[in-house]
């Protein structure tokens, strides 16, 4: 079933609500949740022997690329003023946070295969690191203050699902995805803004305290295990 749900992913177009690469990538995260070692440990052979070009990694990058894109257009939409997101927004947000949920859930429980696939692949004919992505994603949306202030509270929630998967994909540890992210000037400089940051009355007072001890989170997990503290 997990290969059949693979296949499905990377062999159809990602972005529209509702096809077969959408009710499949729901399938997976139902059969990933509680950290499905089985599935975990399938989802691997099928990204490293399987999908020799990267065809189910290009497939999640396209979602995280289309989320970059959502929010450099949210960015300039509010550069004079703060503007209500829009539905296709809306839409295409929720897509961002079943993508994250996704990645990770594929790295929940420390499953250090994954945690390194998602961000290497040098067995295939490509190589997509998907960690870059996601940190883009978080630059883009918390690089300062005024940016965090004009958020309504689901671009907030986009921004403490982006630090969960980042906190996923380095606990346990994981000690190349910390070194990525700590030595990263664009992750650290969002942790910096979000830490002392003035959120909107718009973002509730739950998803303001979430997101400031996700970043806090994501700082003491760069940190797990390591020597040179």
């Amino acid at each position: 079933v997990t290969h059949v749900v693979l296949t499905a992913i990377a062999t159809h177009a990602p972005n529209i609500d509702d096809n077969a690469a959408d009710c499949a990538m729901a399938l997976l995260m139902e059969l990933l949740r509680m950290g499905n070692r089985q599935v975990q440990e399938t989802t691997h052979r099928y990204l490293t022997v399987t999908d020799r070009h990267g065809k189910l990694l290009t497939h999640m990058r396209q979602r995280l690329l289309a989320a970059l894109d959502l929010m450099r257009e949210r960015k300039d939409q509010v550069a004079d003023r703060f503007v209500k997101l829009a539905l296709v927004q809306r839409r295409g947000i929720h897509r961002a946070l079943r993508t994250m949920e996704a990645i990770q859930l594929l790295c929940e429980g420390h499953f250090k295969p994954l945690q390194e696939t998602i961000r290497e692949q040098p067995m295939l004919s490509v190589n997509i690191n998907l960690i870059n992505d996601i940190i883009k994603l978080l630059f883009l949306q918390c690089d300062s203050p005024r940016s965090i202030r004009r958020m309504e509270d689901l671009e907030v929630t986009l921004t403490c699902s982006t630090l969960d998967v980042l906190i996923e994909s380095v606990q346990g540890p994981c000690p190349a995805n910390q070194e990525l992210i700590a030595m990263s000037a664009p992750a650290m400089t969002a942790v910096k803004t979000i830490l002392p940051a003035v959120f909107s009355s718009r973002v509730s007072k739950y998803t303001r305290f979430l997101t400031k001890s996700r970043a806090l989170q994501l700082c003491a997990s760069c940190l797990e295990g390591r020597k040179d503290k």
